[in-house]
């Protein structure tokens, strides 16, 4: 039997070996006999960053006179290259297996009717590492378009798995302190901002290419200059922005909390939708919740919905956390005046998402092409990327809205301490 690449550059090791693997560690069918395998691409340009997404059609027979069953895969690969290795010093591969195997699972029992994620059926550290997931687009769930933002009822259903995710891993960190040791390092760690130049070269650039934009904004000279001066300790702000405090609540943060990472489920007649999962669990630490709030609503929300909603979203964040803790018998439930105070000390981890995440977000799918880490590492092919990226009018609304909000905080103010 020949599997059927459809012309996708598919690595060799993805072979009748490997996919037999799948079978016997995912639906522990021994000695299965394919008939098909099939591959297709699983995402678009802009749309995973990090990784290549393949969807694969596994047509199989449980034996020989078995009737013929399909099963849908995602299979995540997460090469490590000059220009990712800031992913291995923080161990995606070790992180994310160990979420789907050990933690959600764990997590998910807190809870009643509800999921956070995907099963997982596989997972190898060579040649590559790679990762094989339930198919979720099998069971009705979709991304939504990533240049659109979410709206308020999709934000509100993000933010309430939000706060079931944190509350059910607070509970967890309780009966288990020993989950606090091994999920330490996320997106803004020392290990993964100051292990390579990496990090610098992509989020810096952006940061750097920004503020001299704003500087031609009226109104926002001062506020550009700001941003340069920020940029002038890229990796000490960073850092000190998402680290543990001893003043934190500590939840196990999703730590990459962007539009592609929710996956949402609607009606047959309908766009409401009636559940969501998350997706990505590479960058998961233990540290203050006000992390993910404050990448999720700088990074994934709509203009007019964040002017309108954004106390109201972390209000609806806590009913779901508070509950889901109450359900569970914790003691000392933090209050709603602690979860905003939480917020109002990670603003920082909201700054970076305003200026590292969004505009990659609302990037069109043709601009998005050459922006992949490789391609932003790349000082000629980031300053096309800009150009084209910084276009957007959207954007540059979204753009204004954040930093004169963070200014008239003193986010940007060079010696901000966050409290």
């Amino acid at each position: 039997m020949k599997i059927e690449t459809n012309n996708l550059l598919v690595p060799d090791y993805m072979n009748l070996d490997f996919f037999k693997g799948v079978l016997e560690e995912g639906l522990y069918i021994i000695n299965g006999k394919f008939t098909r395998i099939v591959f297709e691409m699983g995402s678009g340009a802009g749309d995973n960053y990090c990784s290549s997404i393949y969807r694969v059609k596994m047509v199989f027979k449980r034996t020989d006179d078995a009737p013929e069953e399909e099963l849908s895969v995602i299979i995540k690969c997460i090469p490590i290259t000059e220009a990712t290795q800031f992913l291995e010093n923080v161990g995606v591969y070790v992180v994310e297996k160990s979420m789907y195997q050990d933690i959600i699972p764990r997590m998910e029992i807190l809870l009643s009717n509800s999921n956070f994620g995907a099963k997982m059926y596989y997972a190898q550290r060579q040649p590559i590492y790679t990762l094989a997931f339930e198919d979720l687009k099998v069971k009705g769930f979709t991304t939504a378009v990533r240049q659109d933002l979410l709206d308020e009822e999709h934000s509100r259903m993000i933010m309430t798995k939000l706060g079931q995710f944190h509350a059910t891993s607070m509970v967890l960190a309780q009966r288990d302190p020993s989950v606090l040791n091994r999920y330490k390092a996320g997106m803004l760690s020392a290990a993964n901002v100051k292990g390579s130049g990496t990090f610098k070269k992509m989020f810096g650039s952006q940061l750097k290419y920004l503020g001299t934009l704003a500087q031609s904004w009226p109104g926002f000279e001062k506020i550009g200059g700001k941003l340069l001066q920020y940029y002038e300790e890229f990796n000490d702000n960073l850092v000190a922005s998402a680290g543990r405090r001893p003043t934190d609540i500590t939840v196990l943060n999703h730590g990459d909390l962007w539009v592609n990472n929710f996956m949402f489920k609607y009606g047959q007649q309908s766009q409401r939708p009636l559940d969501s999962l998350l997706v990505d669990f590479q960058l998961c630490f233990y540290g203050s919740p006000g992390c993910d709030i404050n990448f999720f609503l700088n990074s994934s929300v709509k203009l007019e919905i964040l002017q309108k909603f954004r106390e109201s979203f972390v209000e609806t964040y806590y009913n779901a956390f508070k509950t889901t803790l109450e359900d569970c018998n914790y003691d000392k439930i933090p209050t709603l005046a602690d979860i905003k105070n939480q917020v109002k000390s990670r603003e920082r981890v909201g700054l970076f998402a305003l200026f590292a995440f969004l505009p990659m977000v609302m990037l069109d799918k043709e601009a998005s092409e050459e922006s992949s880490i490789e391609g932003l590492a790349n000082e000629e092919t980031a300053l096309k990327v800009f150009k084209e990226m910084f276009k957007n009018e959207k954007l540059l609304s979204l753009l204004k809205y954040g930093l004169k909000r963070f200014d008239d905080m003193g986010v940007i103010d060079d010696g901000y301490v966050e409290q």
